[in-house]
């Protein structure tokens, strides 16, 4: 077998629905399988991904164990050559594991490849590419100062090049089963937050090349997976900790300094995360981009604005207004179209939904901070 895609869920069942359906049309040409694996979801997830895609494995824990136990255990039930580490929270087009496939097989000691995510309004989201973090460069990101240097981030490529890079986010992170195992695979101290550092560190450090394909695109929602909250610093800036106590090893007054830098960042971000994030986007238009037009009379009860019918071949982001929000009917567009549509229009003032035959909801989100919209249909 190729290629075995493995998707850890938490109580996100909407959007894993959608992501599990754009994984089969990407999986359509390729000899591959689709693990699902939860960690004691209570949504009903597992029972309704059972009832829809009955050709998937399923493994279900009755404990939340943590993103790295999660993955490592699943891996144990992969028989693909090749691993796809995947969030519930993306949507993926129909193209994206043969390209990042090919990738893979003209690129010489891969490790693992990673492409360019956007979030749920089209916006370019720059951690999937990064430098091996530093204490220095996580505070200058946090403080704002992204061109500082050392920096996060990987300025030295384009969102749209492709290349080499340190780190890579694992939302999507394709790889080598025999080089996730050579590695150890995810350390499983880290519970959540900082396992995609650390493993694509250790490649590094073993030989392997990280690849950014900045060509290919995911669309990640990101705000799904996570609530950004006070316990989600903690865990992140203690993940922080574990890596640069792990792989950068000095003297214990380093180490003391990392932990009390650290717990001022938690301090404040904690005290950043009272400001209400806004959205004062107020719709004029609604664009449903289909060929059923049935759809037409059940969004009219949930917009907020006149609803215009465009079919795929005729949209484009320069066909509509700003302040305009865009439905896509998963059932008549394709989601490579989908995607790229939002890519391209990034900053344009509209924001996007897509409407999933099998959901029966519209899935969204304007803010890649925030959690997201379900709206029953």
């Amino acid at each position: 077998m190729q290629l075995s895609v493995i998707i850890l869920n938490y109580n996100v069942k909407h959007f894993l629905v959608q992501c599990i359906a754009s994984v089969f049309a990407a999986t359509k040409t390729i000899d591959a399988e689709i693990i699902v694996v939860d960690n004691a979801s209570t949504d009903g997830s597992m029972d309704l991904i059972r009832d829809l895609f009955p050709s998937i494995k399923c493994i279900q824990n009755d404990q939340n164990i943590g993103f790295s136990k999660a993955y490592n255990f699943a891996v144990g039930h992969a028989q693909g050559d090749y691993l796809c580490i995947l969030n519930p929270d993306t949507l993926v087009g129909e193209h994206i594991f043969s390209e990042v496939l090919s990738c893979a097989a003209r690129t010489h000691n891969i490790g693992a490849i990673g492409v360019r995510y956007i979030d749920g309004a089209g916006i370019f989201l720059p951690e999937c590419k990064r430098q091996v973090p530093s204490p220095l460069g996580t505070f200058n990101k946090l403080m704002g100062r992204l061109n500082a240097t050392p920096g996060y981030y990987d300025h030295a490529l384009t969102p749209a090049a492709q290349g080499p890079t340190d780190i890579l986010a694992g939302a999507f992170m394709v790889l080598k089963k025999a080089a996730y195992l050579d590695v150890g695979g995810f350390d499983e101290t880290y519970f959540m937050y900082g396992e995609d550092i650390d493993l694509s560190y250790k490649l590094i450090k073993r030989g392997y090349v990280n690849y950014y394909l900045g060509t290919s695109v995911i669309l990640h929602y990101k705000g799904e997976s996570t609530d950004m909250n006070a316990a989600y610093l903690k865990r992140f800036y203690g993940a922080m900790v574990h890596f640069y106590k792990t792989h950068h090893k000095t003297n214990v007054f380093s180490i003391l300094g990392v932990k009390i830098f650290s717990q001022l960042i938690i301090y404040w971000r904690s005290l950043k995360l009272t400001e209400i994030l806004t959205d004062d986007f107020i719709w004029q238009a609604t664009v449903l981009v289909t060929t059923q037009h049935d759809l037409e009379g059940r969004l009219k009860r949930w917009s907020k604005a006149p609803v215009r019918v465009m079919a795929p071949d005729y949209f484009s982001e320069e066909a509509v207004l700003k302040n305009t929000m865009v439905v896509f009917d998963a059932d008549s567009c394709a989601y490579c179209d989908i995607i790229q549509w939002m890519a391209r229009s990034e900053n344009s003032g509209l924001r996007y939904r897509v409407v999933h035959p099998e959901v029966g909801c519209l899935i969204g989100s304007d803010q890649s901070t925030a959690k997201g919209e379900v709206v029953a249909l």
